[in-house]
């Protein structure tokens, strides 16, 4: 073995140990990604993980779910209302898992996206609630739901970005970017 191997042996044991029973951190961030038709948006941070499942475009939705939970080092699943679930494996820069919805399950995959103007909007006032989905295609799903009667709508933002929405009741619905999980369900 020559003399520079020999010296550079020790320092990789080293480096090797270290990284032993070393676990990941939680992979925090907003990430968007697709399970077919249905959109998936996925804030996480420290392992708390706030989504949103949704299909509405401009004329029509049948679903806007939201999922809360905990992971275990970017893994596991997330409950949303009745059976719904959404099983994730994040990390730094991708998500992939499966979408639970009805007794269906989907493949879902995303991606981290960055900017004020992509991932995961919401707002909550008086009995509702919406969720919006920002791609990095510039595309979007959005929906209302009322949750005194669990009617979901469709309902696309004008732009991404803080704004008020006036919905058909005429409640005032303030609508902001997710940047920490919150729990929604």
């Amino acid at each position: 073995m020559s003399s520079w191997v020999a010296r550079l042996v020790p320092f990789a044991a080293l480096a090797l140990s270290a990284c032993i029973g070393a676990e990941p951190p939680p992979a925090d961030g907003v990430f968007v990604g697709r399970a077919g038709d249905i959109w998936v948006a996925v804030v996480a941070e420290d392992d708390v993980v706030a989504a949103y499942a949704c299909d509405g475009t401009g004329d029509k939705a049948t679903l806007g779910t939201w999922f809360y939970g905990q992971l275990d080092r970017g893994v596991g699943s997330v409950a949303g209302a009745g059976d719904a679930r959404l099983v994730l494996d994040l990390s730094d820069d991708a998500f992939a898992g499966a979408l639970e919805l009805g007794g269906v399950e989907r493949d879902v995959t995303g991606e981290r996206v960055e900017g004020d103007d992509l991932g995961l909007f919401w707002g909550e006032a008086d009995g509702w609630v919406g969720g919006w989905i920002f791609a990095v295609d510039g595309d979007q799903r959005g929906a209302v739901l009322e949750r005194d009667t669990g009617d979901v709508s469709a309902l696309l933002l004008p732009t991404a970005g803080e704004q008020t929405l006036t919905l058909v009741d005429g409640t005032p619905l303030p609508v902001t970017r997710m940047a920490a999980p919150r729990d929604l369900r």
